[in-house]
């Protein structure tokens, strides 16, 4: 037995198996200070809405007059719950309604909203989906205005002028 012991074979054999036992030791302590910290290796997937995002309509303001967009809508997030705390405290996305198509159709339409600027890994859902909108020409008229007064409700002393 006193020469089994002695073998380099032994030694090798004994060092390995306390290396192994080191490895798994320190590993599963890792891992369960990871989960007593809150951190695990697979991210926690929640949902969290972010209500009143501000609607941005994009359009040609000159030549066209847009009515029927909300304000706000409501945004429904679900992903990485880091991710969702970075997204609802810095709100650095955008929600929109593009009709700046040269080519759009005057009267009612259905419009999607659209959401941009969001990081690839969340999943966005905006409420209402959709938007009834009423795209209509900017008409321009001039129009010749004309004071009227009582010239008899003047005091003595006074006269009207020319308006400006």
């Amino acid at each position: 037995m006193d020469k089994f012991t002695n073998s380099a074979w032994f030694m090798r054999i004994v060092a390995f198996a306390l290396a192994a036992l080191l490895f798994i030791s320190i590993n599963f302590e890792m891992e369960s200070d990871k989960k007593s910290l809150g951190l695990s290796t697979a991210p926690e997937i929640s949902t969290e809405t972010i209500e009143n995002v501000p609607v941005e309509v994009y359009y040609d303001r000159e030549n066209l007059v847009v009515s029927g967009v909300p304000e706000t809508v409501d945004v429904t997030l679900k992903g990485a719950k880091s991710l969702l705390i970075n997204a609802k405290n810095q709100r650095g996305f955008k929600v929109y309604v593009d009709l700046s198509d040269p080519e759009i159709s005057m009267g009612n339409r259905t419009v999607t909203f659209k959401i941009s600027d969001l990081n690839e890994k969340l999943v966005a859902t905006i409420d209402p989906e959709y938007a009834e909108v009423n795209v209509q020409e900017r008409v321009t008229k001039d129009f010749k205005v004309e004071a009227e007064y009582n010239t008899s409700l003047l005091e003595d002393g006074y006269t009207a002028g020319q308006p400006t």
